[in-house]
């Protein structure tokens, strides 16, 4: 809710108060009787006082207000969502892992949550790609010596950052170098191209999935499209159609992916592992240009190309990088630019 654009919120306005809709393409409005249930990750009363949320909507809506506590002060969930995300994850990758060691639940109801329900979710993904047996032990919740650390916190959160001020892959500056390059060659290092960076980076992606002797890779493929999808959404503040252009996507064809990708998120299964962290912020850059073509085929095709030079005739591996099937994948193939 916090999330609505002013426009939204008017239309909203009218609908709380007036419990009147207009059905697309109808000629007369229908009265309807309903319970609204809205929720928001933002306190609205600062929102309304900086000016972002209309004050006289917010009074309207706000009749029960629940607040939902945190993971750490639900210690009782902890195992039964942990458990439940391990069985998920475990038919997903094709894992033999079915529980948890005795020591790794105690580091689990050990640790504090500070990412809450969707910290716990990664982090039982990681476990479960790393497992080679059935049971999760501590040293496979990476999470507990990566975040208990400050240090390490600040230096995941510094590595993020760097991402937007360099391509991925060691360009850096070289102070008291004797090396003189252009002005241009020296913007380009600076801010080099977003779809580069990307290039980069999937590269990167790629190894680490082939570098593990996992039966099944995860899916890149599925995952940079959604994250695309979710990307552009979020940009935009849910408008459809701003989110369509910074994709260059037909507006239906976005909102069907969005609502496809929004499935995805409902049923529990939009975990990612650690170092996808950083091709978010190369996202969103990408998605902060002007694109005039689709930029998910866009970034499909050059994550395709890039997985066949390295899988070369591995059918099989190839279609679980791209997180589709193996018919699927083979008609990709035929129809890439030779």
């Amino acid at each position: 809710m916090g999330e609505l654009p002013l426009d939204v919120q008017a239309k909203l306005l009218r609908f709380v108060q007036e419990k009147e809709i207009n059905p697309v393409g109808a000629s007369r409005s229908r009265i309807v009787d309903v319970r609204i249930v809205a929720a928001t990750n933002r306190d609205l009363s600062e929102e309304v006082a900086a000016g972002r949320f209309r004050g006289d909507l917010y009074f309207r809506l706000q009749v029960v207000t629940v607040q939902s506590i945190p993971l750490r002060q639900r210690t009782d969930d902890i195992l039964p969502l942990a458990q439940y995300f391990l069985e998920k994850f475990a038919v997903q990758y094709q894992k033999a892992v079915r529980h948890f060691s005795p020591e790794a639940e105690q580091a689990l109801l050990a640790y504090r949550w500070p990412g809450n329900v969707r910290e716990l979710q990664n982090a039982i993904l990681r476990a479960v790609v790393l497992s080679k047996s059935e049971t999760i032990t501590p040293d496979q919740l990476q999470f507990i010596a990566e975040l208990t650390s400050k240090d390490s916190v600040t230096s995941v959160n510094q590595a993020s950052e760097n991402i937007k001020q360099q391509p991925v892959g060691g360009v850096s500056s070289m102070p008291n170098s004797n090396v003189t390059v252009s002005s241009k060659q020296s913007q380009e290092a600076i801010n080099p191209d977003p779809w580069q960076k990307l290039l980069q980076v999937l590269q990167k992606q790629i190894s680490q999935a082939l570098e593990g002797d996992e039966k099944t890779p995860v899916p890149l493929g599925q995952w940079l499209t959604e994250d695309l999808v979710l990307a552009a959404n979020n940009a935009a503040n849910g408008v459809a159609r701003q989110a369509a252009g910074n994709l260059g996507l037909a507006e239906t064809t976005f909102r069907r992916q969005l609502e496809k990708v929004k499935r995805v998120e409902h049923s529990g299964l939009l975990a990612r592992t650690a170092s996808w962290v950083i091709i978010q912020p190369v996202i969103s850059e990408i998605i902060s240009l002007n694109n005039k073509q689709n930029v998910v085929e866009q970034a499909k095709q050059m994550l395709l190309e890039e997985v066949l030079k390295r899988t070369d005739n591995q059918y099989s591996v190839g279609a679980a990088l791209m997180g589709v099937t193996l018919p699927t994948y083979r008609r990709w193939l035929e129809n890439l630019p030779k």
